[in-house]
């Protein structure tokens, strides 16, 4: 889908729809988009790519409205260089294979949450693995990424620079999260701010044998963000 191509487009859409399909490839030399919406349920057994191409054009994934899924199978969901993925509008992503947000440039969010979406981990997720400046935005009120108990790491391996950011009421929950999971792993940042939620995660690891990771939480105008680790545990420059 979309290889070598200029302009594609996938629409899943209308209540009760189904589309199955073995794997995902989106990519190419120009714009290509995969759009799930308002009730449709699209599952990719085995591996989804969103991927940029020689062009630059976006790469967009879009899941919105009410019913809207977006179902990964075992072989996980990775968001390349200048893709995105958008959850909106209570439209939900699901994965049980492991999701990577790599690859992505500085000014953009790989993979963002908003207006009510929900994503749904069953296994391992990575803002950033090996590659630097990778970024995931969770936003507004009734948005949230629940790790499913599994870990959740902001830049791993070689990679740097690499944020979640959690703001407006969004929410990132039952999770393992590790920020900077390497020696190599440095510069990396959780932000929970205006708002934002941060709570039930199973633990969190600041610093896994590396150094010059931060996570900060700041209010906003009459909202406060919140970070509650709910007697779990707290690691700083983990070994």
């Amino acid at each position: 889908y979309g290889y070598g191509s200029r302009v594609v487009h996938l629409l899943v859409d209308g209540a009760d729809g189904m589309l199955r399909v073995e794997g995902l490839w989106s990519l190419g030399t120009n714009a290509s988009d995969v759009i799930v919406s308002n009730g449709t349920l699209f599952i990719t057994n085995t591996t989804a790519y969103v991927f940029a191409g020689t062009n630059g054009g976006m790469r967009m994934g879009l899941v919105t409205g009410g019913g809207a899924w977006w179902t990964n199978g075992v072989g996980g969901l990775t968001i390349g260089s200048n893709a995105q993925v958008m959850v909106t509008a209570t439209g939900k992503l699901a994965y049980a294979g492991t999701l990577m947000v790599s690859s992505v440039t500085a000014s953009a969010y790989g993979l963002v949450v908003t207006n009510g979406g929900q994503v749904l981990g069953a296994a391992s997720a990575y803002v950033g693995y090996g590659i630097s400046h990778n970024a995931a935005l969770v936003t507004g009120p009734g948005s949230a990424w629940n790790g499913g108990g599994q870990s959740l790491y902001i830049g791993s391996g070689l990679a740097t620079n690499n944020v979640l950011r959690i703001e407006n009421g969004g929410m990132v929950t039952n999770a393992a999260l590790v920020i900077g999971n390497s020696v190599n792993a440095t510069g990396n940042r959780l932000i929970v701010t205006n708002g934002g939620v941060l709570a039930g995660n199973t633990s969190v690891t600041l610093g896994n044998s590396s150094a010059g990771n931060s996570v900060l939480v700041v209010g906003g105008a009459g909202v406060t963000s919140l970070w509650n680790n709910a007697g779990n545990a707290l690691t700083m420059g983990g070994t």
